[in-house]
């Protein structure tokens, strides 16, 4: 799991900084906080946003389906944020996850 600065993913969405964090404190996008004061966004979640948003944009998008995550991609998406916590924690303590 790659994990993303908000710098980072400013320029995957060719937004500005606080155009993300503005997305970051709607829910928008989710982050993994590492600490009191540094927060990574897993790219996973700014492609779904890009894909999200052109399906917006896209006249049919919406119409009679269910356009929410289901149960097991929510499951899924908590397990790989774990997972890239738990790396980041070994790597700063400087042993491998495994």
């Amino acid at each position: 799991m790659q994990l993303l600065t908000q710098k980072e993913a400013a320029a995957l969405l060719s937004v500005s900084i606080k155009t993300v964090s503005r997305y970051r404190q709607s829910g928008l996008l989710p982050t993994i906080s590492l600490n009191s004061r540094t927060i990574r966004i897993p790219k996973l979640a700014v492609e779904r946003f890009i894909e999200g948003s052109r399906c917006q944009n896209h006249q049919d998008y919406n119409k009679g389906t269910n356009t929410g995550t289901s149960p097991t991609q929510k499951t899924a998406e908590a397990n790989e944020i774990a997972y890239g916590r738990q790396i980041y924690r070994s790597q700063r303590l400087g042993f491998k996850a495994g």
